[in-house]
Formats: C-alpha cells, structure tokens, sequence
C-alpha cells in the first residue's frame, strides 16, 4: 500500500499499525464481490485495504467531507492503481442537508493519546469542533442505498458523528444483511447504540471498535 501520509503526525500509517484489529476484522469479514462503504476514509487506510479484499468484482465506496484530506485519498487510489473505488464528498448523518464541518480543538498532549499519532480530524458535531469550519453536504445511509451499491459492511469513523451516521441507516441496518464495524468512544455510546439496535449482535474488536451485526 502506498499512502500520502505526513511522516510527523501518522506513523500508524507508515508502520502499518493503525487499528489492527479493524485490519483484522475487515480481512476476516471482506471477499471478493463485496461491497465496502468506507465512513470518514481520511486518506484511505481502509479503503485501499478493502480494495484488495473484495477484488476488481467487488466495490469500495469512501466518504470523505474534507477537501484537502478528500485530494489525499484520491492520491492514495491512483498510487495504488485501484479501479474499483468510488469517492463521495458527503459527510455522513442523521438528517440530509447542509451542515457546519468545524475545525478540531487543540490536543493537549498530556491527555489525549492520539496527539503523537494521528492528524487531528474535523467534524459536523456541533460543539465539538472550534469555532468557524464551511458547509458541507450530509446525507443519510438510508437515503443512499440505491443511488450507489448496497453495502455489505460499512466501517464508520466520524469523529464524534458515530451514532448520528448508525441512526441514518436503521432501514438498512433492518434487513440484517449488512454488518457495521464502528467506533463508540465510552460506555455511554455503547449503551446507545444498543439501544438504536437491540436485536443485533455486537462484538468488542478492541479499543474503542465494535462490529454490529
């Protein structure tokens, strides 16, 4: 895999570190003919990785607002020569429509233990972010699905927007046919998401991933 990384702020990338047991997950639940819809892609970790595993039958759809990380995962698909990679600009939701992408806070170093690893993100929470930031398009999963391939996995990663985007996709996520690996930072989001989907299995990937299905 070739990346467009900034060697200073994302050395998981280059090491090839970054989340291994999301790696392990998408390789354990990815083959060929599958479609992968990649939520919050950043430069395009995962979606280069899926790209291999479902193969030149299979499709990866990556989700990425920002411009400037959205020009980097473009890079990041003709480094690699992959054909079977499709990019949205939307960022994903609970509600469709126009949205505020604010820049990220600050990281305290002494705190907060991605200072040293990952670029800071942006996000569409309000509150969350700083003050200023532009308008982005949002939309729903469930508002996608038959405008682009139906998903049989989605990995969602939006800073914060995690249950608002699992929200957007109840009338898929209904059918039982597509599973969802995502981030829930603490146990309050956890028992949410439960919530939103009592009758489905979640399965701790460790650190802060769970895989619904």
């Amino acid at each position: 895999m070739r990346l467009p990384i900034m060697p200073g702020s994302e050395k998981y990338y280059w090491s090839g570190t970054h989340e291994g047991h999301v790696q392990e997950a998408l390789a354990r639940e990815l083959s060929a003919g599958m479609c992968f819809w990649d939520v919050g892609a950043h430069i395009g970790f995962f979606s280069c990785m899926a790209s291999k595993l479902v193969g030149p039958q299979g499709q990866v759809i990556s989700f990425e607002p920002m411009p400037e990380t959205r020009a980097r995962l473009r890079r990041s698909i003709d480094l690699n020569h992959l054909e079977n990679v499709l990019v949205e600009e939307a960022a994903l939701a609970d509600i469709s429509g126009i949205r505020t992408l604010s820049p990220p806070k600050p990281f305290d170093p002494s705190h907060d233990e991605r200072a040293n690893s990952l670029t800071p993100m942006w996000t569409v929470v309000s509150g969350k972010g700083e003050p200023g930031g532009f308008e982005v398009r949002c939309a729903r999963i469930d508002d996608l699905v038959g405008t682009v391939s139906s998903p049989d996995l989605i990995k969602i990663d939006a800073e914060g927007a995690e249950l608002e985007v699992l929200s957007g996709a109840m009338g898929l996520l209904s059918r039982r046919q597509t599973k969802v690996i995502i981030e829930m930072s603490d146990e309050d989001s956890t028992a949410r998401g439960r919530k939103l989907l009592p009758d489905h299995r979640f399965e701790h990937l460790g650190a802060n991933h769970w895989l619904i299905s």
